[in-house]
């Protein structure tokens, strides 16, 4: 995808810690895949993924050394299958570098980034999860990790389903794109002070749709 072929451009420029060049809090996507550059995927929960050990737990189960193993088990690179290495190749960079973002997430800059609103919708007057607010509270606070992580320019990426609506677009379609606006929004008051400095010019957003269908009928 042309997120990744930028983020390879911009590797160079983010020296040691190029794991954090492409970002994706939406789920892995072939937007941010490029030739060296490889997507790492963050929570939308308060705190990203933690490692096997976990960020307090030092047992699993009772036992202190089966942490230690399962880690050796779902890291291992030494296998007869292609697929097998490249997994635990995937798996050893997921599991280091979430102890590096657990603890930078944990500093007040990030800490500081405020939670999205409670989101209404618009049809009904229920109270729903933004699940794309979220992800973008995930983006701001890698923004304001940015500098402890020693990046200077990533790429993002957010998603947000449900568009497929049929007959029920007067339903859905508002609420969805009360969703967009609401997530936007936030974002933008949020950049607007991060550790009390204006982000919103350096950084650019945009939406993207992909749909289709097979060439054969479906039915």
């Amino acid at each position: 995808g042309w997120g990744g072929r930028m983020g390879d451009m911009l590797m160079n420029m983010n020296g040691q810690n190029t794991i954090f060049t492409a970002i994706t809090a939406g789920g892995t996507a072939v937007f941010l895949s490029g030739q060296s550059v490889v997507q790492y995927p963050l929570s939308t929960n308060a705190a990203p993924a933690v490692t096997v050990n976990g960020t307090t737990a030092t047992t699993l189960f009772g036992s202190s050394a089966a942490p230690g193993e399962l880690k050796t088990i779902i890291n291992d690179t030494v296998t007869a299958s292609d697929f097998a290495n490249d997994l635990g190749r995937i798996n050893a960079r997921s599991v280091g570098a979430a102890s590096v973002v657990n603890e930078v997430f944990s500093r007040a800059v990030v800490t500081a980034v405020p939670s999205p609103p409670t989101y209404t919708n618009p049809a009904t007057g229920a109270t729903e999860t933004n699940s794309l607010a979220l992800q973008m509270r995930t983006v701001a606070r890698m923004i304001a990790a940015a500098p402890a992580f020693g990046v200077k320019r990533q790429v993002f990426m957010v998603s947000l389903g449900g568009w497929d609506s049929h007959d029920n677009q007067n339903r859905d379609q508002s609420n969805n794109l009360a969703k967009v606006a609401q997530a936007m929004s936030y974002l933008d008051s949020t950049l607007a002070n991060i550790n009390g400095v204006d982000m919103r010019a350096n950084v650019t957003t945009f939406t993207a749709s992909d749909f289709s269908r097979t060439f054969n009928t479906n039915g």
